[in-house]
């Protein structure tokens, strides 16, 4: 009795998980009952790679994506991350344009901007004791990438003294229920009341989706208005977290390392001089060893720890053969720490970036933004954006942390497992 009373206990505990949220996307099929999609991840053979080259190989020659990420489907589509390989390469060559670098020069005021209210944002903890900035990064990032991307302005008529008008509030919020992840949610403001307006002021944002993938639209033929929405759905889920991580464990670092911050201090003050301009897109090369604390800190935290791939074909990499019908995990956290790296790999040095012989003698060695041809198609994107909120931050702030504090997990990102303090205080001009 007590073994049929604990399985009928389990199977509604499992029944009442599956309805308890109707906000949550459906689910991947095949879940069985409290296993969930245990099976399917033991029943997989698998392997790891941490070596560069092998990883490479493995990137170029399988293309598909494990199945674990069609558990993004239903929040992304067939976006350039989720999709199958036919969809992935057709789209991928067509949208390579809207990232080239004419396109990029034009987001700097957009960058500059949002770099501002950052340290604006910034400035009530200013002096005021230890705090957690990763809500700050995220949400800066987040408005970043929806301004850029579908060319919602979130601060023009949409801010009073620095806070959100209830309406963007509602409209936001209904936008990152609907549309992305539930894990990007915040602390909106959100009432159920008159749902319908808010959610045509959602589809007339979506109209809005970037020029960009408009003009390629009506040039190529190629993109209904269901894909436009699942690629900039996967820029802002794929872009904002892990843009945001980026910025989060770099200032961490930058404030567990003094001599790291005057350096720095120093070259944006070389660069930019000390009257608080904004950053221009000509300033950007200029910033060499800005560059290489940003790169430094994406190999020690690497924000994309692993990548998997399925094996749709026999592999012969150095030392061994991966058999099709297999999946492969391509270790980027692992090759980040390779032995090319040398006796220091998992020292933060940014100055090894700075000469050519002190760097491993492998063009894979970093694989921050992924590897390969499927590699992250907003590399330049994510760079511009961090050099410029970065240079901005450090030109008013002087930050103090302790990066060995910090404990980390695995997930999908790299990802502190509670947070981490970092003190500011203000600079003196």
């Amino acid at each position: 009795m007590l073994l049929v009373l604990l399985v009928v206990c389990v199977l509604l505990w499992w029944w009442y998980q599956r309805r308890r949220s109707y906000l949550e996307p459906p689910e991947y099929p095949g879940a069985l009952p409290v296993l969930g999609h245990l099976h399917l991840v033991l029943i997989a053979n698998s392997a790891m790679v941490s070596d560069p080259d092998d990883a490479l190989t493995v990137a170029n020659t399988c293309f598909k994506k494990n199945f674990m990420y069609k558990f993004a489907k239903p929040w992304v589509g067939n976006g350039l991350i989720t999709a199958s390989v036919p969809i992935w390469k057709q789209h991928r060559k067509v949208l390579n344009p809207t990232f080239s670098l004419l396109v990029l020069n034009s987001y700097m005021e957009v960058f500059n901007r949002q770099a501002r209210r950052l340290v604006g944002r910034l400035s009530n903890h200013a002096g005021q004791g230890p705090f957690d900035h990763l809500l700050e990064t995220r949400q800066i990032a987040l408005e970043t990438i929806c301004m850029t991307a579908m060319g919602l302005d979130l601060t023009d008529d949409a801010l009073i003294d620095g806070k959100y008008t209830r309406a963007v509030n509602e409209v936001m919020n209904i936008f990152l229920r609907r549309y992305l992840a539930p894990w990007l949610y915040f602390d909106f403001i959100y009432q159920r009341s008159d749902l319908k307006k808010k959610q045509d002021q959602i589809v007339e944002i979506l109209h809005n989706v970037s020029d960009g993938l408009l003009e390629l639209s009506e040039e190529h033929g190629m993109f209904t208005e269901e894909e436009m929405r699942e690629h900039v759905d996967t820029i802002i889920v794929s872009g904002y977290e892990t843009i945001a991580s980026a910025l989060f464990f770099t200032i961490i670092l930058i404030g567990s390392y003094p001599r790291v911050q005057e350096c720095l201090l120093k070259e944006l003050n070389s660069v930019l001089g000390d009257n608080e301009r904004d950053v221009a897109s000509q300033d950007l090369p200029r910033l060499v060893y800005l560059e290489a604390v940003i790169k430094e800190s994406m190999r020690v935290y690497t924000v994309v720890p692993i990548v998997a791939r399925y094996i749709d074909r026999d592999v012969k990499l150095k030392k061994c053969t991966l058999l099709a019908g297999n999946t492969c995990y391509l270790s980027l956290y692992g090759i980040h720490r390779h032995s090319m790296w040398g006796v220091e790999a998992e020292e933060f040095r940014p100055e090894r970036w700075l000469n050519t012989a002190t760097l491993p003698d492998n063009a894979n060695a970093f694989l921050a933004f992924s590897l390969g041809k499927r590699n992250c198609i907003g590399k330049t994107y994510a760079m511009m954006s961090l050099k410029t909120t970065l240079a901005h931050f450090l030109q008013r702030y002087k930050v103090t942390a302790d990066h060995t504090k910090m404990a980390l997990k695995m997930d999908i990102l790299l990802k502190s497992v509670t947070g981490h303090e970092i003190y500011i205080e203000k600079r003196s001009r």
